[in-house]
């Protein structure tokens, strides 16, 4: 089920008005990722997935490719 956090994605359409690039950060499982993949217009990629890290061994690249969209990456640490 999804579940909409209204709080959540204003806040996080406030931030990209002041900066281009947002971390979010939190403990396991509350729901992160979750949220980043139901932002509108926004391009998710998990980075622990092979295809997306093979994409992102040359950064420069990648980025200049991706210039005009909003990017959201994730990565377990």
């Amino acid at each position: 089920m999804l579940i909409k956090r209204p709080f959540w994605e204003q806040l996080i359409e406030k931030a990209w008005k002041q900066r281009t690039i947002i971390w979010l950060m939190g403990v396991r499982r509350v729901g992160k990722t979750r949220l980043c993949q139901t932002l509108p217009d926004v391009e998710y990629f998990d980075c622990e997935l092979p295809n997306v890290r093979q994409l992102l061994e040359d950064p420069v690249a990648f980025l200049t490719s991706m210039k005009s969209i909003a990017l959201i990456t994730h990565r377990k640490s």
